[in-house]
């Protein structure tokens, strides 16, 4: 292996989520220097390796991505503002039904499918933030396009 995946385990409000979509969450974090190199995505930058030739690790790096919560909704603002403008890059379009549907669906896939309830009132939290985000983006994605659309006119 030229390179190798690292499971991510996250610390979030006093506990590592081991659910919700948050564990292992891998990454590849060790490389060769002359086999890899990174996306040129605005969101969520990752290390690409030249060959695919990918191993993986067994230990975690432990992950402190949030302060606080004001910390967490100023990323979740970041990210989302992110993630919107790669779409509307892209010509995406977003119909009102897409918005309305996409938090219900984060946070069901987070908190049942991905058994956040099992991580408690943090799973919780972390699984609507997840519906939350997707609400954003998309809503901001929305916006862009009819200031398009209106200055188009």
């Amino acid at each position: 292996s030229t390179g190798y995946k690292i499971p991510r385990r996250s610390f979030y409000m006093g506990k590592f989520i081991k659910h919700c979509g948050w564990y292992p969450d891998y990454v590849t974090r060790l490389a060769l220097r002359n086999d890899c190199f990174f996306s040129e995505d605005i969101v969520h930058e990752r290390l690409i390796l030249s060959n695919g030739n990918v191993g993986f690790c067994k230990f975690n790096i432990e992950h402190f991505p949030y302060k606080n919560i004001n910390h967490h909704i100023e990323k979740i603002n970041k990210y989302s503002d992110l993630s919107a403008i790669k779409m509307f890059e892209n010509n995406q379009e977003v119909s009102w039904l897409k918005i309305l549907i996409t938090p219900f669906f984060g946070f069901f896939r987070a908190f049942f499918l991905r058994l956040g309830f099992l991580d408690g009132w943090q799973g919780l939290v972390v699984s609507i933030s997840t519906g939350f985000i997707g609400f954003l983006k998309y809503l901001k994605l929305k916006e862009m396009n009819l200031k398009k659309h209106t200055n188009a006119k």
